[in-house]
C-alpha cells in the first residue's frame, strides 16, 4: 500500500476480534468498525451500572450489526480460537467520570502481548501482570497529554494538546 493515504481494513487478512479498550472516538471509531464483517467478534469493556454520560459501547457496536459482541470486567478473559484474550484494568481517560474502560492481554501459542491503549501508567500492575503472563512484547501507550513532548510535529494527538500545555514544559 501506498504511505501516503489513510490504511484501509478491507486490505488487511481476515480479523479475528476486534478488542476495543474504551469509548474514544479513536479507540470505538464507527467508520473504521463499518468496514469489518459483521461476525467479527467484538470484545469490550463491560459496564456494571450504565451512567447518562457514558458511550453505551455494547448498543454502538450492535447498531453497526456486529452480533458476536463479548463484555469483560477486570481479570475476566475470553477466547478467539486459541488465542485467550484478558481485560485488565485501565487507569486515565475518564476525566473524574465512571466510564467503562480496560487494557488487554492477548495469548495464544505464538507469544502473549499487552496492550495499554491511552492508559496511564499503571506500577501497582505490574508485579500482577508480571505473575500471570509471560509477556513477549508491551505496547505502551503515551497519556497525561505527554504526546506533545516525545511525538513529531503533525503525529497523533501532539499539536492537538500543545494548546493546552504550558510553553516551559
Amino acid at each position: 500500500p501506498r504511505r501516503d493515504r489513510i490504511p484501509d481494513p478491507r486490505e488487511l487478512p481476515l480479523v479475528d476480534a476486534i478488542a476495543i479498550t474504551h469509548g474514544d472516538n479513536d479507540h470505538l471509531n464507527p467508520h473504521a468498525l463499518a468496514r469489518f464483517d459483521r461476525h467479527t467478534p467484538i470484545i469490550l469493556p463491560a459496564c456494571a451500572e450504565p451512567r447518562p454520560y457514558q458511550v453505551d459501547l455494547v448498543a454502538a457496536v450492535r447498531f453497526l450489526g456486529f452480533t458476536d459482541v463479548r463484555e469483560l470486567s477486570d481479570w475476566q478473559e475470553t477466547m478467539v480460537g486459541d488465542v485467550r484474550v484478558t481485560a485488565l484494568p485501565f487507569h486515565g481517560e475518564d476525566w473524574g467520570l465512571e466510564l467503562p474502560k480496560c487494557t488487554y492481554v492477548v495469548s495464544g501459542p505464538h507469544g502473549a502481548v499487552y496492550l495499554s491503549a491511552d492508559s496511564a501508567g499503571m506500577p501497582e500492575l505490574w508485579p500482577e501482570l508480571r505473575a500471570r503472563f509471560a509477556l513477549d512484547v508491551a505496547f505502551m501507550g503515551v497519556s497525561g497529554c505527554a504526546e506533545p513532548l516525545v511525538a513529531p510535529p503533525r503525529f497523533g494527538y501532539g499539536e492537538f494538546y500543545a494548546l493546552w500545555l504550558p510553553h516551559a514544559r
